[in-house]
């Protein structure tokens, strides 16, 4: 084989990580996010207090119980800070994992040559970085989405080295225990590992029954101790109330299945959803029908665990979440668990195509055994070839549109969680509740308990501002810069007073990250009232600074008078850099 088509094949693959590398880099923002005031929030505090039980580190959260990954940020706050950056690289580093351990599989289930198994896996790595998962990838907690993947991958390729199987066993074993104690569906892992290390050892008959026997027992130990005092989140619905729905948990199983690839769109997802499900009856149909070499076994079934891992985590989420509606099937987080599906089918696709086209001996075999699968089998060899180029071209024609569109997700979820960050810093001293309760966390009492305490340990970044006065955090003798606009300022009838303008900060070539509206009084001293969120069309905007970037920097915000005492002079608006926890004055409107 050349070198450059090698070298290129390479690249490819490697492209879709380091773009997410760099989305990571670029948007990260370094803030605790819902669940995470819960998880590792809680557990932060009690164990700076020295009151963390391993009760609690087994806790429940959610469905789930994240022992491990508790367990992880608690180590990880020594060195960080508790910097949520560091779970969104640990998110990369666990895709990474998995996507190495793909690549180990195709090397012994595909058979092709080295150019085919790096084409297979550049399209492997499109799927697994894609940035259409951007809530998980832009969310340090939900590294724990990652790892039960990872951990069956992992386990696969244990089984399918040649080691010792009681090494096998509790190799496995141990992945399956790390992800049931990280993420919920992660008790999938049992359920998956299993048939490939019951392949292996079922090559001695006698390792089969205890390999069997001691699956089982590690299994329903996990079982129990996760089981142990469980409950139902209160705010989550039964699951059968999915069964009183029937047509309606079809419609959400189905976009699950097709999301990776469906713009988050639902029909679309649907229809790649339905188009999948008949592949995957396809392919079943192949094996246990018409091929004749029960060799094809073991290039299979790491990729059917695989996609069995897939097929049950949609049974579980549309249980638990079809009550939602089926619209929320679109949520770009279940990806994670929908895109190693399409992974898996890709593979399986291969080795029957591989198959059909290249086992002459199966062929004759057919034709001496069983003339209607002869039948069967040239309808098949005339389908496949075709069906599988369509479905790569389908794939290549939408990949970019999911890439446009989660590019564009990424920068407007990275908007949302500076300007939370904004309100978060301003707690103290420029309360916002409606902010911090969408873009932070839904209870505001227990948000501003615990963001305190956090920030006493030193583990809120910048550390949260005391003071109302503006004029603490401006910085002065700066070279003159355009920080935006205080267009206007006008009264209501009900004695409030709406502002508007638009605001950016240059030094990021973006909006700013919140704007502080501020009263002066009589001894200068600028005090902030209020925050807005510079996400509004800004036609003022546009030819002030000529910047795409700035089009969408204005903010309007409506505020009581009652905010404002009888002696202010003026209302002034300041472009708010959370990083820094810095603002700089935009301009004033007399009252």
């Amino acid at each position: 084989m050349k070198k450059y088509p090698f070298k290129l094949l390479v690249l490819l693959v490697i492209i879709p990580a380091l773009i997410l590398v760099f989305f990571l880099w670029k948007y990260g923002v370094d803030c605790p996010f819902m669940d995470e005031w819960d998880t590792p929030g809680f557990d932060l505090v009690q164990f700076n207090l020295g009151q963390l039980t391993g009760e609690q580190l087994f806790r429940q959260h959610n469905e789930s119980r994240k022992f491990f990954p508790r367990l992880f940020f608690l180590y990880l706050s020594r060195f960080t800070n508790w910097n949520p950056r560091y779970g969104m690289l640990l998110s990369f580093l666990l895709a990474c994992l998995t996507t190495f351990n793909i690549y180990y599989l195709s090397k012994r289930t595909l058979k092709s040559s080295q150019s085919q198994t790096l084409a297979y896996l550049a399209l492997a790595s499109m799927l697994i970085f894609s940035p259409m998962q951007w809530e998980n990838w832009l969310w340090g907690l939900q590294m724990i989405t990652f790892v039960p993947i990872a951990a069956i991958t992992s386990a696969l390729v244990v089984i399918f080295t040649p080691i010792p199987i009681i090494i096998k066993l509790l190799g496995s074993a141990a992945l399956a225990t790390l992800a049931t104690f990280s993420f919920a569906n992660g008790i999938i892992s049992w359920v998956a590992i299993f048939p490939t290390l019951y392949l292996m050892a079922s090559k001695k008959r006698r390792s089969s029954i205890w390999v069997t026997a001691g699956w089982l027992l590690l299994f329903s130990l996990n079982g129990t101790l996760y089981f142990y005092n469980y409950h139902r989140p209160e705010h989550h619905p039964s699951f059968f109330s999915a069964l009183a729905r029937p047509l309606n948990s079809l419609a959400y199983y189905l976009s699950f299945i097709g999301s990776p690839l469906g713009i988050h769109q639902l029909i679309l997802n649907q229809i790649l959803g339905l188009v999948s499900c008949l592949l995957i009856i396809l392919v079943c149909w192949y094996f246990l029908k018409i091929n004749q070499n029960q060799q094809l076994i073991y290039d299979f079934i790491p990729w059917l665990s695989i996609l069995s891992y897939t097929l049950i985590s949609g049974v579980l989420t549309t249980a638990g979440r079809v009550s939602f509606g089926v619209d929320q099937s679109l949520a770009s987080r279940y990806i994670t668990f929908s895109t190693y599906g399409v992974v898996a089918l890709i593979y399986l696709l291969a080795i029957v195509a591989r198959e059909i086209n290249h086992s002459s001996k199966t062929v004759n075999q057919i034709n001496q055994v069983n003339q209607p699968a002869n039948r069967y089998y040239r309808q098949l060899f005339k389908l496949f070839n075709p069906l599988i180029k369509t479905i790569l071209v389908i794939m290549l024609l939408l990949y970019p549109l999911n890439f446009l569109r989660a590019t564009r997700a990424f920068s407007a979820t990275h908007q949302e969680r500076l300007y939370g960050k904004s309100c978060l810093t301003l707690i103290n001293v420029v309360p916002d509740q409606a902010c911090l309760e969408q873009y932070i966390y839904p209870r505001f009492s227990q948000v501003l308990q615990r963001v305190n305490e956090l920030d006493r340990i030193g583990l809120i970044q910048p550390s949260l501002l005391v003071s109302d006065r503006l004029n603490d955090i401006s910085q002065e003798n700066l070279p003159p810069i355009d920080y935006g606009s205080f267009d206007s300022l006008t009264k209501n009838q009900d004695h409030s007073y709406t502002a508007s303008g638009w605001s950016v900060l240059p030094q990021y070539n973006s909006p700013a990250h919140g704007v502080i509206l501020a009263y002066q009084t009589e001894d200068g001293i600028d005090h902030g009232f209020a925050i807005a969120r510079p996400n509004l069309p800004s036609q003022a905007g546009q030819p002030a600074t000529g910047k795409k970037q700035h089009f969408h920097a204005g903010w309007k915000k409506t505020f009581s008078q009652k905010l404002i005492p009888p002696d202010a002079k003026e209302i002034s608006a300041w472009s708010f850099d959370s990083k820094l926890a810095r603002a700089y004055k935009i301009q004033s409107i007399n009252l």
